[in-house]
């Protein structure tokens, strides 16, 4: 190919090229509805549902300029040796270790009769139910290509599969959570298996060393991993 024909290409590529718009201008209209009706939950004493609100956006917000995703996390470690997503991850999952403890141990104290039901979070038993759920929605992650929170991001960003991606996992999860779900329970035992909480079992403290050192193990692995 002549060197005129590759300029052609080049010139005809720029032109294709449209000048990406700024998104300053809806972003800040964005934040001033959320500042707004946040402001009116607070006014209206729904203080809860405007830090909710407030949140929820700082959420969605570091998720979308960090990428996070789980199932890219896996998929990139695996397919492409690189594990920073997940690490990213695992550091998420420190954090987050850290915040449940103190939410659970102020809630319920260092007592050993501790009342699961009464426990701040959502404790539910495991069985042969929560591998298969696992497996399905690990499947499910791969065909599509994101996670739940890939999914919302990508949708935002205007790709039309995520959004019929959202619509699945909604109507998966009212079907099987809610139509189909005393068929699942009589089936697999859901409600009878039994619900495992390890400061009921061990107490918080060392409950709390052993998650951490298996996370720092889990990140220290991932380290030699990407070195090698």
């Amino acid at each position: 190919m002549t060197s005129s024909k590759i300029e052609q290409i080049k010139n005809k590529k720029q032109i294709e090229v449209y000048k990406r718009k700024s998104q300053t201008p809806y972003a800040l209209i964005l934040a001033i509805i959320i500042t707004g009706i946040s402001v009116y939950f607070f006014s209206a004493n729904s203080s809860k549902l405007g830090v909710l609100l407030i949140l929820g956006t700082a959420m969605g917000f570091i998720i979308q300029r960090s990428r996070l995703c789980f199932a890219g996390s896996i998929r990139n470690s695996i397919m492409l040796g690189n594990v920073k997503l997940l690490k990213s991850v695992v550091i998420a999952l420190i954090v987050a270790s850290f915040g449940f403890f103190i939410l659970q141990y102020i809630a319920v104290g260092d007592s050993i009769n501790i009342i699961v039901e009464q426990v701040p979070g959502q404790i539910k038993p495991v069985g042969i139910h929560t591998v298969i759920g696992a497996v399905i929605f690990g499947i499910g992650m791969v065909m599509a290509g994101a996670c739940v929170s890939g999914s919302l991001i990508r949708s935002g960003e205007g790709f039309i599969l995520q959004l019929m991606v959202i619509l699945g996992i909604v109507v998966g999860t009212v079907l099987s959570g809610v139509v189909l779900f005393e068929f699942f329970d009589q089936t697999l035992n859901i409600l009878s298996s039994p619900t495992i909480y390890l400061p009921k079992l061990i107490g918080f403290w060392p409950t709390l060393i052993l998650q951490l050192a298996v996370l720092f193990l889990i990140y220290f692995f991932m380290n030699w991993y990407e070195k090698k």
